[in-house]
């Protein structure tokens, strides 16, 4: 596979920025500037999607990737909102917009409209800035191929703090410090001001394009995934990936043998990389206990923390009938009838009426498959802080359950 674990560049961290700028295609998908833009239409990028299968020897490595709209509304958004400071007429028109707050600078040369981050909640507006800020960073500089976390972002897996920019640069003048400047939206956020430092290129794999934005594949961005310094994080974001990569549906039982052709290409991948033993122990047991039907990162942290405790027989998304229809439990001990359901903010709903509605559904959800035989525990997301507490409820649950 030949990619390596990514380094992440320095700099402040906190909420993030960014910016930066592209011409318009024919295809919808905005290509970054930069003197190596012409590669994106020259053979130097490609995107990784598709089902071909090669003659020989089972699928190949694009065929294990499905293809999926990585270029989501929100992205799109935030780049039709950046301007450069080329197609301004006179600096006078910049300082006096700037000023006026009218246009947010993400680098230098590069500007973010303000009303692209009218009406956004907080985090919407940071997650804004960072996304404008790696097209900042691909416009200015443009040898530099987005890696690790800052491609797990674009390629739409969890991130748990938008921060630092993670790069590598294939020429050597393209690994001098950029500086981004902090960036003060008014009456909200100030997001900190940054130093991106491109890492020598020691990949050699594929680079793909997604979003607009040049980026290490899906399936090298899953691997330095595995490789990440905090454990439960790269849980975290492997379990995503596999689920998101493979295509998997909780409705279709096959996609997990999709899912597991993944898996493997990610170890056969990791085998060939020199790295520690310590560090690739734990990539190994990263991939190959994530899973696939986790369906949210409260999902994933909550097998994360069980499946280091040592329990086993665990399974997700396990199909249950019952007098009242059909459920897909979150996780499982199908041997013993326990569910551990998994209840996020977004599974309730935004608005009163949606939380009333989705609260009685999860009520007669838990009686029909109480009625079915099942011991059900409920985790919830202030439950995480407690982890050892959902641990030993379910330990408690499986020793009644064995009585």
């Amino acid at each position: 596979m030949g990619a390596v674990p990514c380094r992440t560049a320095t700099g402040a961290g906190g909420v993030v920025e960014g910016g930066a700028v592209g011409s318009s295609r024919g295809d919808g998908v905005s290509s970054p500037g930069g003197a190596d833009a012409a590669e994106l239409s020259t053979g130097g990028v490609v995107v990784v999607a598709g089902g071909e299968c090669a003659a020989e020897g089972g699928c190949t490595r694009a065929a294990v990737v499905k293809e999926r709209d990585m270029d989501v509304a929100g992205m799109r958004a935030v780049r039709s909102a950046l301007v450069l400071a080329r197609d301004l007429s006179g600096r006078s028109g910049i300082s006096r917009r700037a000023r006026s707050g009218e246009l947010l600078r993400i680098s230098s040369g590069v500007y973010l409209e303000a009303k692209a981050l009218e009406g956004l909640e907080r985090w919407q507006q940071a997650e804004s800035i960072y996304c404008a800020r790696l097209h900042a960073v691909c416009a200015k500089r443009g040898s530099a191929v987005l890696c690790g976390q800052s491609a797990a972002f674009v390629h739409g897996l969890p991130m748990v703090e938008m921060g630092e920019v993670a790069c590598y640069s294939r020429s050597a003048h393209g690994q001098s410090v950029m500086r981004l400047p902090a960036v003060r939206i008014p009456g909200s956020i100030v997001v900190k001001g940054l130093a991106v430092r491109p890492s020598r290129s020691a990949h050699g794999g594929r680079i793909a394009e997604a979003a607009g934005l040049r980026v290490t594949d899906p399936l090298e961005t899953a691997l330095e995934c595995a490789f990440g310094e905090h454990e439960e994080t790269a849980f975290v974001q492997t379990c995503s990936a596999l689920h998101l990569f493979s295509g998997f549906s909780r409705f279709n039982a096959d996609s997990r043998n999709g899912a597991e052709m993944l898996r493997q290409h990610l170890l056969e991948g990791m085998a060939a990389l020199p790295l520690v033993r310590k560090m690739r122990a734990n990539a190994r047991w990263t991939l190959e206990n994530a899973d696939p039907g986790c369906e949210s990162p409260g999902e994933c942290r909550v097998l994360y923390a069980l499946k280091r405790a040592g329990l086993e027989g665990l399974r997700t998304q396990v199909e249950v009938p019952t007098p009242g229809g059909v459920f897909f439990i979150d996780i499982a001990i199908p041997g013993l009838g326990i569910a551990i359901e998994f209840d996020g903010r977004v599974k309730y709903g935004a608005s009163v009426r949606e939380v009333h509605e989705s609260l009685e559904a999860e009520s007669r959800r838990q009686r029909l498959l109480e009625l079915a035989g099942w011991t059900v525990i409920r985790v919830r997301w202030g439950d995480l802080k407690r982890i050892d507490e959902i641990i030993a409820r379910v330990g408690l649950a499986i020793t009644a359950r064995r009585r």
